[in-house]
């Protein structure tokens, strides 16, 4: 007995590798995209915190608020507060030139600096009297080549007029291309600097010298960058500071505070909450077609399930027949989409993120808790939502469970009941209507997943309109475009889902009409006739859906935005919610000749005696 039942769990699996697929597809789909977005904060923070590591980039900036900077004393007692480091004095100023532009200029000591010491790509240090480095260009800072010569009239007491550059550098305090925002003594006016410049502390004239205005502190922290922990950390030693000297004397700036820091962390939190937030919307999905799959799969072994208990084998076997069945489609799903998208969507994404940021190369983790979350949680709620499914039939005596459940009394639908509408209508649309309306799980189940589906395009759609409408904000403007691409890819895997969920539907409404579809071929209807009256129903189903679906996930994205604090359900653009409608209704007709086949392979004559 045991081997026989072993032969027919077999037969059954390869005989339903359909419904395998749908849920394999669906969870592979759902994880690889939850996974890769898990991924994306951990692996691109390392990334760009890598900078400031090699760099030795300042926990904390001091600024001096008094004219005259910051005195011996005064810098004596800054490095020696609790908590700090090493510290490292200099002076820097933002000048207005004679065209109305603003440069940052650095009076630095390049042979005993060490924190955040600019680091040589091209050329040489300054040596002499005349001569400076400056910062990398960027799209947003002028650039310039070795052996220009420049003049400064904001800083004419530095330096003579015709300083050449002899040196392009980068310091890790200016690792993205966003504006950076001149200091000046007006907070409302804003400016920003169009070139930032390094000076030779000991080619400057002796007054000079000794002048500084900022201290670079290293904090005792062993947290890593991009953490709470840190953060937390730093923030005790500058209130230990503010609280020596106040807040009338000097400024205090964590890394927070600076525009190439703070502009990464703030992105990087936003990604953050999308991968939080996301899973939630596939696991939904791939739980309602789980329900779909299984439930179907069950109550089409109905007959088989009574002879299994007529013939003595046990409930708990047959009720795990499903269970692993369920259990195999959805874990091995997850793994694979694991393994596919954790490293996938940075790899995709880097260019995007290195374009705005300057990024180490990334190496991706594939210790992403979001990821693994989700294979857990997906996979307890198929074996639960089988186990019950299952349970359900097994607790029956094997004939109640053998013998067809009678059929639902025929009763009139509403718009029957709307003459000068039904009247005109012909055969093949009424016999839809009525069927779509007299099965109301079956209809309730497909428009829960096409509402699920067009949810997941149209957030993706979403998050793009948003990404152009930030392209005007200062802020965002310079990220806008890597948080585009993670919406394209959001839109290719939610469309990638929508389709083995309408096959999965599509193919469960064949299956419900075998018998009517042999009937018709008997009369001699056509094939294409056939596949119609079958696709008619969910492609009615499909319309009504997506155009319901529409203004709910415009409650949910608008709900979605204002938690991420990132644009609004205003910048939503109409043709998303258009293309959303059409991409839906296209993945309908695609799966319609995708079926095709099987219409044409029904048997008439195995398909009447079904019942028998």
């Amino acid at each position: 007995m045991k081997t026989s039942f072993g032969k027919t769990i077999i037969r059954s699996y390869l005989h339903n590798k359909g419904r395998f697929l749908a849920n394999f597809l669906t969870v592979l789909f759902s994880v690889a995209i939850t996974g890769g977005l898990g991924a994306l904060p951990e692996t691109f923070a390392d990334s760009f915190a890598e900078q400031y590591v090699t760099g030795n980039a300042p926990d904390l900036i001091v600024k001096s608020k008094a004219y005259t900077g910051f005195t011996g004393p005064e810098i004596t007692e800054i490095s020696s507060i609790e908590g700090v480091n090493e510290s490292q004095s200099f002076f820097v100023f933002d000048g207005k030139e004679d065209d109305g532009t603003y440069n940052r200029f650095y009076v630095f000591d390049f042979e005993q600096a060490t924190i955040a010491k600019p680091e040589l790509l091209e050329g040489r240090y300054p040596t002499s009297r005349g001569e400076i480095v400056v910062e990398q260009p960027t799209k947003n800072r002028k650039a310039y080549a070795i052996n220009d010569t420049v003049t400064f009239a904001a800083a004419n007491m530095f330096m003579p007029a015709g300083t050449t550059i002899v040196g392009i550098v980068h310091s890790p305090l200016y690792s993205c291309v966003a504006k950076e925002r001149a200091e000046l003594e007006d907070q409302n006016d804003k400016q920003y600097v169009e070139g930032i410049f390094y000076l030779e502390k000991s080619t400057l004239l002796k007054f000079t010298q000794n002048m500084c205005s900022d201290i670079y502190l290293r904090v005792d922290t062993s947290a890593k960058l991009l953490t709470n922990a840190y953060k937390g950390q730093v923030e005790q030693i500058k209130k230990r500071i503010l609280n020596t000297f106040g807040e009338d004397n000097v400024a205090v700036l964590t890394l927070e505070e600076t525009t190439s820091y703070g502009l990464f962390r703030g992105y990087n939190d936003k990604v953050r909450l999308i991968g939080y937030i996301f899973p939630f919307f596939f696991i939904l999905v791939c739980a309602l077609i789980n329900h779909i799959t299984m439930t179907r799969y069950i109550k089409d072994e109905r007959a088989v399930i009574g002879t299994y208990l007529s013939n003595g084998v046990s409930k708990a076997k047959i009720v795990n027949k499903y269970v692993i069945f369920a259990g195999i489609s959805v874990f091995s799903g997850g793994v694979i989409g694991y393994l596919l998208g954790t490293p996938l969507l940075p790899f995709v994404v880097y260019p995007a993120y290195n374009a705005v940021f300057q990024m180490s190369p990334a190496t991706v983790s594939f210790l992403a808790p979001v990821g693994i979350g989700v294979i857990g949680v997906l996979l307890l709620l198929a074996l639960f939502i089988t186990a019950f499914s299952a349970i359900s039939y097994v607790r029956h005596e094997p004939s109640e469970i053998m013998r067809e459940p009678t059929p639902a009394a025929g009763k009139k639908i509403l718009l029957e009941r709307i003459k000068f509408l039904w009247k005109p209508l012909p055969f093949s649309f009424k016999s839809t209507f009525r069927n779509i309306f007299r099965q109301k799980k079956n209809f309730i189940l497909t428009s829960l997943a096409v509402i699920g589906s067009s949810l997941l395009v149209l957030i993706g759609f979403s998050l793009l309109n948003v990404s152009d409408a930030l392209k005007q904000d200062e802020l965002f403007s310079e990220v806008a475009s890597s948080m585009g691409l993670i919406s394209a890819v959001i839109v290719a895997f939610a469309i990638a889902m929508a389709l083995p969920i309408i096959y999965a539907l599509a193919s469960m409404n064949i299956a419900d009409r075998n018998r009517e579809l042999a009937t018709l071929k008997v009369l001699g209807y056509h094939d294409i006739e056939c596949s119609m009256y079958t696709f008619r129903e969910i492609l009615i189903i499909t319309l009504m859906a997506a155009l319901i679906a529409l203004p709910i996930s415009a409650l949910v994205i608008d709900a979605v935005l204002r938690y991420l604090e990132f644009g609004s359900i205003t910048d939503v653009q109409w043709w998303s919610y258009l293309s959303t409608f059409l991409l839906i209704t296209t993945s309908m007709v695609a799966v319609n000749f995708m079926l095709l086949p099987r219409i044409k392979a029904i048997d008439m004559n195995a398909s009447l005696k079904s019942n028998e």
